[in-house]
């Protein structure tokens, strides 16, 4: 089925559907794109899955005792 959309593609059209704003706005792309993922979800499934959990570990800079300030020098 995404051959038969090439082969439209290739055909006698006026605007050239090989170019990087043809693949941004042509309507023929987005066929593509829309039948290709059709396709992905047959064959895998559902695929979204959660974000993961992101666990931040501090650098030694973040552990340090802070540097005390003596406020009464100029």
């Amino acid at each position: 089925m995404i051959e038969d959309h090439f082969r439209e593609m290739c055909g006698d059209r006026l605007a050239d559907p090989w170019t990087y704003e043809a693949l941004a706005t042509d309507p023929a792309w987005a066929a593509v794109r829309d039948l290709a993922r059709e396709i992905l979800f047959v064959l895998t499934g559902d695929r979204t899955l959660p974000m993961p959990g992101i666990s931040v570990i501090p650098g030694a800079a973040d552990t340090e005792a802070p540097v005390s300030v003596n406020r009464s020098e100029p």
